[in-house]
């Protein structure tokens, strides 16, 4: 009878540790297993209270004199997601303060001026006009033009890598002014095609730079202009060009003698007209954004699932999860549309996404409405790839960031989060989750800088990361929503 009495009331044998509460479920829903991070801070209260282990279960003649309470759940202080939170907002303020804000609407106003004539430049005179037009840029974000968006470190190809697309249109260029020559008309100079110098008189077949001061008076009234974000470059006078929104080269007398693309990336500068090396700007337009409502748009979601994530994770995981994912969106976007310029912070976002996406197949079985969880982050990425359709945001930047996030979330989340998976040969499936993440970047970084040159990595790349809803609404080669040169 003793020895009945002294077995266990679950039936289990006694072990050598006897330290465990005599109540296994009173134990709180948050076990000792998920103390260094859980989706149930972040994914809602949708969790049932994790199974007992039989094994540890005890019999009421157990001592609990020597019990030891559950050790706290660490938490960490959100260093990095308010630093970050608080840079994305610094520096909207400072472009939209230094670059000003650009007319909110989501088609372009066609504006008409008339400019005077070539040997009538500076004249009061109205009949000798030549009637000009442009589609002004348009930003209804509430932001700054694309164009200063680039100076201040947007993604953009062709300031960190050569294109083919730019180089073809430098060499048509050079091809252009091998016909021009110096042309004086009405005392008043400049660079013009041979066929079009009619009624004046070609004083040089150089490019004006010494001109004849009796045929000149009135000085070298046609210059070099910059205009756009592609390289477009006309000889045109200051007034066309200035209206125009572009650069005036009052020292220079061809196109093929200045480096538009110097003036359009800024920054560092690029030395080489055909293209820059500009890297930094993966890391840069991460911390950038396009407008007031693209960054309340991210912030909706960066400060309330970010914090919560770093809290449980810490500064260190969340931080090379969030610009891992950023780097990766940037080149994925960048291998299939390098030409549209791009910023702000979606690819890590969707890094953090697919953070917790992880986290809720890891904890499946404890959630008590998959579906309903499933259907929220159903809504995020829906509402985000809808974004991703309008100009400078670009869905590819959300892929590549979903793709480098779930690796590195593999990578960088702590070990206590696969317990279930602690055998040596999964941990070493782990390890090689970390090198296929670095060959990855590795091979990504090495295709986008050093071998592909083309503009299009395919014919319908362009309809994904932006759809054209209304006309000269998606930025190209002939219309960046900067200037166009008109008729």
């Amino acid at each position: 009878m003793e020895s009945m009495e002294r077995e266990p009331l679950l039936g289990v044998k006694k072990s050598g540790r006897q330290t465990h509460n005599r109540y296994p479920y009173s134990r709180s829903s948050i076990s000792d297993d998920f103390n260094e991070t859980s989706v149930y801070s972040y994914c809602g209260n949708n969790y049932n209270i994790p199974r007992p282990d039989r094994r540890h279960a005890y019999s009421d003649t157990t001592s609990t004199s020597n019990e030891e309470p559950p050790a706290a759940r660490k938490i960490h202080r959100p260093y990095f997601i308010c630093l970050v939170t608080i840079a994305n907002v610094a520096l909207l303020m400072y472009i939209c303060i230094a670059g000003g804000v650009e007319t909110i609407a989501f088609k372009p106003e066609r504006q008409n001026i008339s400019v005077d004539r070539f040997g009538y430049i500076g004249s009061n005179d109205s009949v000798h006009k030549q009637d000009i037009f442009r589609y002004h840029g348009v930003n209804w974000f509430i932001g700054p033009n694309s164009s200063f968006l680039v100076q201040t470190g947007a993604k953009f190809g062709p300031c960190m890598k050569k294109l083919e697309v730019v180089e073809e249109r430098i060499k048509n260029i050079s091809e252009k002014e091998a016909d021009y020559v110096c042309c004086s008309f009405h005392e008043e100079c400049g660079m013009v095609k041979n066929s079009s110098c009619q009624p004046g008189i070609i004083i040089d077949t150089g490019n004006c730079t010494s001109p004849n001061s009796h045929y000149c008076r009135h000085g070298v009234t046609l210059r070099p202009c910059c205009l756009g974000l592609y390289s477009q470059c006309e000889v045109i006078s200051e007034q066309y060009c200035l209206y125009m929104g572009g650069h005036w080269h009052q020292n220079q007398t061809l196109c093929s003698q200045v480096n538009c693309l110097d003036g359009i990336c800024g920054m560092s500068g690029v030395k080489n007209e055909t293209g820059g090396k500009q890297w930094y700007r993966l890391i840069t337009a991460i911390f950038l954004h396009l407008g007031v409502i693209h960054l309340i748009a991210n912030l909706s979601f960066q400060i309330p699932v970010g914090i919560l994530i770093e809290r449980e994770i810490g500064s260190i995981r969340i931080g090379l999860i969030y610009l891992i994912s950023g780097i990766g969106g940037n080149l994925f976007c960048g291998l299939f549309d390098p030409l549209t310029p791009q910023a702000g912070a979606s690819g890590a976002l969707f890094g953090i996404l697919a953070l917790v996406i992880v986290k809720m197949v890891q904890f499946g079985r404890e959630v008590k409405r998959p579906c309903v969880e499933a259907l929220m982050v159903l809504v995020v990425v829906m509402i985000s790839f809808a974004l991703g359709t309008l100009p400078y945001i670009g869905n590819f930047v959300h892929i590549g960031g979903f793709v480098f996030g779930i690796f590195a979330s593999l990578v960088f989340l702590p070990r206590s989060n696969f317990r279930r998976f602690q055998t040596m040969a999964l941990y070493t499936c782990f390890k090689g989750v970390f090198a296929l993440l670095l060959a990855a970047l590795a091979i990504v970084f090495c295709i986008f800088f050093a071998f592909d040159k083309k503009s299009k990595f395919c014919s319908w790349c362009q309809y994904l990361d932006c759809v054209p809803y209304t006309e000269h609404f998606c930025p190209n080669m002939n219309s960046d929503g900067y200037a166009n040169t008109g008729g």
